[in-house]
């Protein structure tokens, strides 16, 4: 036979297998989730996790307050970096939204930069992580420049939940108010702990990278790559959910360690005011040291549901939102 057509033989048959798998994919798709393929992640939620088990994963930072663990690097932020004439360096800072917004960013940039013909190369430096409040970010920009590290951009995106943390995450668990978020929660681990702890960490991460890949990605028309990289997240759900229940189970004893000095905020709205005053002070600070770094700052507020006609909502989430906090009068540290 003439390579010609051997070459055109073999072609048709690699197309017409790869064309059956995709279709045996497409049928194993609509028999585990009800639904087509479409390049989407199915209507099926995953498995969420249980709310005690949700701020047990981080370890306490000398700077930071907490930071995740991680078996590669025991810093949840990228190592300081110098401005490139090539490059513009955006320091993203913020809450577990931001955390979750970072590499959709980094798409995002980089898509803007190509279309316009900019020659520079967008790099997003994660500086985010779930819970973080004030001083915090402050603290995290610092400790990068005193290191050594540059930005071009900087971006806080936080929001009011903020305040929210430093009443039902330590006042009302008997820790001063103004810690990092459920600070009871993140001291006196054992090593085996911490291990557990930066396993989830890294999980987290590559489970974010999962769900950007899902929808970005070239093979997203691919069912069968839909398929499995919805059965890698829905897998690696499970066992997050699984190491925070471990987490969750350990309860540590009383210490000073934990609850830190006695407040003198005796109440709620007390609590709220004196938060929203280090918010304040905080994000003046990030200004004046981007300044000083020769950096442009921008301070972002996350969508809040409570705004009238801020956003559309479904009926479905409407159901979901919780009813409107009391109004909260300032009160003196």
């Amino acid at each position: 036979m003439p390579f010609r057509k051997k070459a055109l033989y073999y072609g048709l048959m690699l197309a017409l297998t790869l064309l059956a798998i995709e279709g045996m994919a497409r049928l194993a798709y609509y028999a585990a989730y009800g639904q087509g393929y479409g390049g989407q992640r199915p209507d099926t939620p995953l498995p969420t996790l249980p709310q005690k088990a949700r701020y047990s994963y981080d370890l306490p930072h000398p700077f930071y307050g907490f930071a995740h663990a991680s078996p590669e690097h025991a810093l949840n932020a990228p190592r300081p970096r110098q401005r490139q004439a090539d490059t513009v360096l955006v320091g993203l800072l913020g809450g577990s939204v931001a955390e979750d917004v970072e590499p959709y960013l980094q798409v995002a940039l980089s898509r803007y930069f190509t279309a316009n013909r900019l020659p520079q190369r967008p790099v997003v430096l994660g500086l985010a992580s779930g819970a973080l409040k004030q001083p915090q970010q402050t603290m995290i920009v610092a400790n990068t420049l005193l290191l050594g590290g540059e930005f071009d951009l900087i971006v806080n995106l936080d929001g009011f939940n903020v305040l929210n943390g430093s009443l039902q995450g330590n006042f009302e668990q008997g820790a001063f108010p103004l810690f990092p978020d459920w600070w009871p929660k993140r001291v006196g681990r054992s090593s085996a702990e911490v291990l557990l702890a930066g396993r989830i960490g890294a999980l987290r991460r590559e489970q974010t990278r999962r769900v950007v890949a899902g929808e970005t990605s070239i093979l997203r028309w691919s069912a069968l790559f839909g398929l499995a990289n919805h059965y890698q997240q829905e897998r690696a759900e499970r066992q997050i959910i699984q190491w925070h229940q471990q987490l969750a189970a350990t309860e540590s004893a009383y210490s000073l360690e934990q609850h830190g000095p006695r407040s003198r905020l005796a109440a709620a709205d007390a609590v709220f005011a004196a938060a929203a005053r280090i918010w304040y002070r905080g994000s003046v600070a990030l200004a004046r040291l981007s300044a000083l770094a020769g950096a442009n700052y921008y301070h972002f507020l996350q969508p809040n549901q409570y705004v009238p006609d801020s956003k559309p909502l479904s009926p479905e989430e409407r159901e979901l939102i919780l009813p409107p906090p009391p109004h909260h009068t300032s009160n003196s540290l």
